[in-house]
């Protein structure tokens, strides 16, 4: 059976990042917003996260993003990001695909005894 196509976010098949589903609480804003919103993580990868909310963003915004993976305690990890995509099924709760900023680097997906 062939692979449903995905959506195009700027990688090239061979290249995106392998996904790793996450449930967690998040909470997000508008770079130029004091007002949190809040969601949750769908999946999240080295170079981006999914986010159900009920919040409105527009792709390109630069976002702030905090929430807590269970391997970093009790330490809630705050990145900056854009909006690439919406996703917004009938009868669902709209997703927010975004890309981590290039200097975030996200250590925390690397295998220990990499640099």
């Amino acid at each position: 059976m062939a692979e449903p196509p995905r959506p195009d976010i700027g990688f090239a098949d061979s290249a995106r990042a392998a996904r790793t589903p996450l449930s967690a609480p998040v909470k997000l804003r508008a770079a130029d917003q004091q007002e949190w919103a809040e969601g949750v993580t769908c999946n999240i990868s080295r170079t981006g996260i999914l986010i159900e909310t009920d919040s409105k963003f527009s792709p390109d915004t630069p976002i702030e993003i905090t929430f807590m993976l269970r391997r970093k305690g009790d330490t809630p990890l705050q990145v900056t990001a854009h909006v690439v995509r919406i996703e917004e099924a009938e009868g669902s709760t709209p997703r927010v695909a975004a890309r981590f900023a290039a200097h975030m680097g996200l250590k925390i997906f690397q295998k220990p005894g990499r640099a």
